[in-house]
């Protein structure tokens, strides 16, 4: 999934770190020097037990800090429609 941090105010804003609350998230940052730009964000849930999951992502910033929720879940491995499982976003302020 991808998620883009934009400056929709008047001041100057700069991302000064983005971190996950699990090993298993992993978070590519833009090329830009304050951080802003598009996120791409991967959830490996290779060694994971089938059941559903809530991780987080904190966006820090000079402003303050966001919280990115994901929900996803992990299926059986003999599911007979595998696919990727459910993924939700909550973005609290």
């Amino acid at each position: 999934m991808s998620v883009q941090a934009v400056n929709e105010g008047g001041g100057s804003l700069s991302i000064i770190g983005v971190a996950a609350t699990s090993s298993n998230i992993s978070i590519a940052a833009p090329d830009d020097p304050n951080g802003l730009g598009v996120y791409v964000i991967s959830v490996d849930r290779t060694n994971l037990p089938a059941g559903s999951y809530s991780e987080s992502v904190r966006f820090i910033s000079n402003t303050g800090t966001k919280i990115l929720t994901l929900y996803y879940e992990k299926l059986e491995s003999d599911a007979i429609n595998p696919d990727g499982g459910k993924v939700y976003t909550l973005y609290t302020t």
